[in-house]
Formats: structure tokens, sequence, C-alpha cells
């Protein structure tokens, strides 16, 4: 019974934060976006969106080209199962030709939509702004796909017979489109519905150095109580150097490299969520594992298979932030604004940093421009609606706006250091104190 409340409770407050204003057109196959699209039987289609404007680069990742390769419908590679768990109703993706050691197929995706407390403008954005800022959070790779309204009914009727019934009754009103909210999921034409498609991690664990004391703290309260108690923040808001938490004889990788990359994971962390108004954070954080490696001049965290012997001994192993649910943001409460989380965050790598401010003063400049490339790309390929995006609060202009006033203004003042990088920390390069630098 008390599970059953807990799902209830949390679904109420899920559909409580589904923001009325967030009504985006109806996602059309006909406009032109992305830089490749994948179809399938049914009309449906897979599209990997453009990198950001300020991206020289224009290329997909391996693992967006993998998911845009899923065929829903190839039964030999592939099975559909309904989501049965926590509070989203999606669709997970299984690999049906591989069993996991208890028998199971292997979760390889998930296909979420606007529903409950997700957003898909939220599950792409996250991916695309984390290549942006060098790999910021970790954080999955997505891609946009469609299914057909028909077959989707059918993963729906699976899915209540799951404990979360409830959530998959969202879709209710949808299907019928008799619900303002049928906008953020339905097709132009109502034949399929759209979302995010994105990679399923394996071996990941409940990162405790970052989620901190979560035990009997009040889910609204975990910001403050727990993830700004943790571990990890303790490190990230430490006030002066970094350097000062290690001795000369105790900068090797052993000592230095996991507390650095606290500080660094922890700054992503907040200026992630601080941009997309993540709402479900605080005991939502995950980590794995990574192999720690001094080649040359360079520290590179590699998975262990990847590690040559002589790494394997030499090398350390350490926890890494691994960013995986990030769908409950983009149109919600900012609770980090609300708390003023980055305000307090003293250290933070040098390129997040410098990326950050970029891409803040490239949107500065196109204000009253006939082309505004950047804005078109958020309401083209991250499918934002215009609120979304500007004229709001809590717009992403607007958090992008106040988050690089908070980083520019604390790094002058001196309370900010670029140092957050354990080749600083190991004497293996200088580190940036430049505050004016923007193109790392």
């Amino acid at each position: 019974m008390l599970k059953k409340s807990l799902v209830l409770s949390v679904f109420s407050m899920s559909m409580a934060v589904l923001n009325p204003r967030a009504q985006a057109a109806y996602y059309s196959s006909n406009t032109s976006r992305g830089l490749e699209t994948q179809t399938f039987q049914n009309q449906e289609e897979c599209v990997i969106p453009k990198n950001l404007p300020l991206v020289s680069e224009q290329k997909a990742s391996k693992k967006q080209k993998s998911l845009c390769e899923i065929d829903f419908y190839d039964e030999s590679k592939i099975k559909l199962e309904a989501k049965g768990n926590s509070t989203n109703p999606g669709v997970l993706i299984l690999d049906a030709s591989k069993r996991s050691s208890d028998g199971q197929f292997k979760k390889i995706a998930k296909f979420k939509q606007s529903v409950t407390c997700s957003y898909t403008p939220s599950i792409l954005v996250y991916f695309q702004m984390s290549q942006f800022l060098g790999g910021a959070g970790n954080v999955p790779a997505s891609v946009i796909r469609t299914m057909d309204l028909d077959e989707h009914k059918k993963i729906y009727h699976e899915g209540l017979s799951t404990p979360i019934a409830q959530m998959w009754h969202s879709f209710d009103a949808i299907y019928t489109n008799s619900t303002s909210r049928a906008a953020n999921v339905l097709t132009a034409d109502k034949s399929h519905l759209y979302g995010g498609l994105m990679v399923n991690p394996r071996g990941e664990e409940r990162y405790a150095s970052f989620n901190g004391p979560i035990r009997g703290v009040p889910y609204e309260e975990r910001m403050q109580r727990s993830l700004m108690k943790s571990d990890g923040f303790l490190v990230v808001s430490h006030e002066g150097p970094l350097a000062a938490l290690f001795s000369e004889q105790e900068k090797t990788l052993a000592v230095v490299a996991q507390k650095v990359q606290w500080a660094r994971d922890m700054g992503d962390l907040v200026v992630l969520d601080t941009l997309f108004n993540q709402q479900d954070r605080p005991g939502n954080i995950h980590s794995e594992k990574k192999l720690a490696v001094l080649r040359g001049q360079d520290v590179k965290l590699v998975d262990a298979g990847k590690a040559s012997a002589e790494e394997k001994t030499a090398g350390v192993s350490i926890d890494v932030l691994l960013m995986k649910d990030n769908d409950c943001g983009v149109n919600k409460t900012n609770r980090f604004r609300d708390g003023s989380v980055l305000e307090a965050i003293r250290h933070i790598h040098p390129k997040t940093y410098a990326r950050v401010l970029r891409l803040a003063e490239a949107l500065a400049a196109e204000k009253g421009a006939s082309e505004r490339p950047i804005r078109e790309y958020f309401l083209k390929e991250m499918l934002y609606n215009p609120e979304d995006f500007e004229g709001g609060k809590r717009s992403f202009t607007a958090n992008l706006e106040k988050a690089a006033s908070i980083l520019k203004g604390n790094c002058e003042s001196g309370l900010l250091k670029l140092d957050a990088d354990i080749e600083v920390q190991m004497g293996l390069k200088a580190e940036v104190t430049d505050c004016a630098i923007r193109d790392l």
C-alpha cells in the first residue's frame, strides 16, 4: 500500500508540474531538420538533430546513429516492452538477441514522450548541450523518434497491467486529441506520436557522493538538505583554490583524481540543471566507474576494458557522473535557481565556463536581428516552443543570461576558480585564470 501511495503521490506532482503554457505546434515530418533521418515502416522516422550553431563540425555521434538504426518491428533483434516502474509510461527497447545473467533481455534504449513529468525537449537538449560543453555531465545520446499510434496503443494496453497503470492512462486524452497536451505528443496528422529515444546505460550506480543524505528528507527539501550537503558539493563549494585540499606530497593521481572529478562533475551538473529547469535531480543522480590513467601529460578517463595492462596497474578507479535521467526539465520549476545553487559554486572546469559565456554572448548578439540561428535551432531541432526559449523568467534565454552573469561575476571577483581540472591539480598544465576566455 505504501508503494502504491507513493506512486499516486508522484503522479499527482508530475501532473501538477506540466506547464500549460508549453503548447508546441504538433510535430511535422515535413519540417526540414536534423543531420540525418532514417525512415521505417508505418511512416515512422528517427531524426538525429543538428549540433548547436556554434559547433563548427556538424556530425552525428556513433551512439546517435545506433539509436536511429533501431527498427521497432525487427523481432529478431528488438523487443518492445511497456515500462512498469518509476513515474514515466515509456517504451523499453530490448535487445531480443541477448539476455543478461538473470535471463532477462538487455535494455538498450528508452522511448519517452511529454507525459507526466517528462518533456521531449528536455531529453533532447541535455545531450546536445553536454556535447557543446565538452561532454559535461556524461549525458547519454538521444534522438527524435516517431511511432505509429496504433502500434503504441499495443504497448499502452500492456502498460495498463503494470504498477504504473495510472501513468499509462495519461495517454487516454492524448490519443483522442482531447487535451492541450496532445500538441506536445502527437504529429500534425495525428497518426503518430513523437518523443525522445535515448540510450539506456548499463552498470550505473546511485551516486551517494552527490545525492547526499536522502533517507527521511522530504522531496521538496532535498536540494538544501541532501544535494548541497553531499561530499561532491562540499568540494565544489570549498572557498579558495582546490590545490589547498592537497599537500605537495599528496598530488598523485590516487589522491587528486576523485575529489577533482567531484568538483568538475558537480559544477557541470549545476550548470546544466540551472539552464534547463531540472525539477527531478536530488536523489536521482548516478555514476559509473572509469579508470583515470596518465598518458604523457594528459589524464584520460577510460573504460577499464580499453586500458593497457600497464594502465590497469597504474590507473585509479573513480566514480564519474552519469546524467541519465533528464526528462523532467525545460518547462518546469527551476529548483536550482530558486535555491541559488549556482551562486554557491566555487570551482568549475574552464571549458564549461568558457562555452557557457560564449553561448550567452552569441545569443545576446542575436537580439533584434532578422536572422536568429540559435533561436531557430532550439525551436526546430530541440522542439522547444517559443515560451520555453524566451519571454519568461525561467525561459532558456533568461536562465542562460543569469548563469553567465553569475559565473562571470564570481570569476572576476575571485570567488570562482577555473581549476576543476585533474591535470591542473596534478601540475601537468597551468591553471586558467583569464575570466575573459571564450575559445576552449
